[in-house]
């Protein structure tokens, strides 16, 4: 699931199962998901980590947030209530 800046949610993407990591390298066409930026592609990645329990405070860091209060954004656009306290983070 890709998850855009505005909320919108898609699934069943062409090039899904693909990790975040390899898009760059293999480049969007031909990972045909061309419509996707890579920031759409972050805000997926801090979403599903924050619905799969990591830390805020870890994924903050990651992300490269400079304040927690950037990262708590994206709790209410994950419906995660409460972040979690998992130290690791999960692979899409």
């Amino acid at each position: 699931m890709i998850v855009f800046r505005d909320g919108l949610k898609k699934t069943n993407f062409p090039g899904e199962g693909l990790h975040c990591i390899e898009l760059p390298t293999l480049g969007f066409q031909k990972a045909d998901v061309p419509a996707y930026s890579v920031n759409d592609l972050r805000t997926t990645f801090i979403i599903e980590n924050l619905k799969a329990g990591v830390d805020l405070v870890l994924l903050s860091q990651v992300s490269g947030h400079k304040r927690l209060s950037t990262t708590e954004r994206y709790l209410e656009l994950a419906e995660v209530k409460e972040p979690g306290k998992k130290q690791k983070l999960e692979e899409l």
